[in-house]
């Protein structure tokens, strides 16, 4: 499929102004189609004992979804738990490298709950 007057190295450039695949994004005025997904992020973080992991296949936004997120709701005497993840990822590492953040040391004083609940939020 071909996009009139759009030469191999136009539609490139355009990509690039447009399409960042090295960094989410953070600004939620790029985040289209997504305020129900905000909206129930919100809710869940504003609820004590709440958590949330966000999921789906690949290439849907997760992460860039994740750092609109933590640029609207977290507070500036706190620091968002971010976790990578791979191919070779598995939940259960995922689930272990938060447990080994939320109990490390953190710089100031913060309050930690520990909660059954979850809160998943597929994308």
């Amino acid at each position: 499929m071909s996009i009139e007057s759009f030469s191999l190295d136009k539609v490139i450039n355009t990509l690039k102004i447009y399409v960042s695949a090295a960094q989410p994004e953070r600004s939620i005025k790029y985040l289209y189609g997504r305020n129900s997904e905000l909206q129930r992020i919100d809710e869940a973080l504003q609820a004590d004992g709440w958590h949330l992991f966000i999921y789906g296949d690949r290439g849907v936004g997760k992460s860039s979804l994740a750092a609109s997120a933590e640029a609207q709701f977290q507070s500036s005497d706190n620091i968002p738990i971010t976790i990578p993840c791979g191919p070779d990822t598995t939940f259960y590492n995922t689930v272990e490298t938060l447990c080994r953040n939320i109990t490390r040391q953190p710089a100031g004083t913060f309050k930690h709950d520990i909660s059954q609940k979850l809160n998943i939020l597929r994308v």
